[in-house]
């Protein structure tokens, strides 16, 4: 088999295996406080310890001080991917939790997962699924000490990005593995001749 065509079959497997890979894809999220969100007696404490991906963070405890108001933003993370979350500048210094599946408003700890550790632009969470439920909700906590009427209208930003390593798909697989055979094939067929 000659180097061309040894080079054509390699090429085209892993040319499989890139488009096959998965990628982050990054959301930009505004957040709009209207005064009609979901609120409780208490706040995320504010530790100044950042999540990091793949090292599960423990709950960081309550803050009572006053109304806080929770917008949520829906967010999916299969299993095996991780989740960046960057705190953006806005009207107020933004704090971003995350939650699986639902965030309970009197009882902060059911179904914590990550924070940014500290409110304010530039701080940033990760979080690796590892597995369940791939279902998410990135939650702003840190309205606190306002009325309903109070918060209408102020708003940041946050921006995600969901990604990483995951196993491939099993059309990459087979693209991989139909390429290996045929290196094998042409190697058996240049012996022959």
């Amino acid at each position: 088999m000659t180097r061309t065509r040894l080079g054509a079959t390699l090429a085209l497997a892993l040319t499989a295996l890139v488009l096959g890979a998965p990628h982050a894809h990054a959301q930009l999220v505004t957040v709009t406080f209207t005064g009609a969100e979901p609120f409780g007696p208490n706040r995320l404490t504010r530790n100044g310890t950042p999540s990091v991906a793949g090292v599960q963070k423990a709950f960081p405890g309550n803050f009572g001080n006053n109304t806080t108001f929770f917008f949520t933003q829906a967010v999916t993370i299969p299993v095996g991917q991780t989740i960046t979350v960057t705190q953006n500048t806005g009207g107020f210094d933004i704090f971003v939790a995350l939650y699986r599946s639902l965030v309970d408003p009197n009882n902060l700890a059911t179904n914590y997962v990550a924070d940014t550790g500290s409110s304010g632009a530039g701080e940033v969470l990760g979080f690796t699924n590892t597995a369940g439920s791939t279902s998410f909700l990135a939650v702003v906590t840190n309205v606190q000490g306002h009325t309903a009427g109070s918060i209408t209208g102020v708003t940041g930003s946050f921006t995600m990005s969901v990604g990483g390593a995951s196993a491939p798909e099993p059309g990459t697989l087979a693209l991989l593995a139909l390429g290996g055979v045929a290196v094998i094939a042409r190697r058996r067929t240049s012996r022959l001749a």
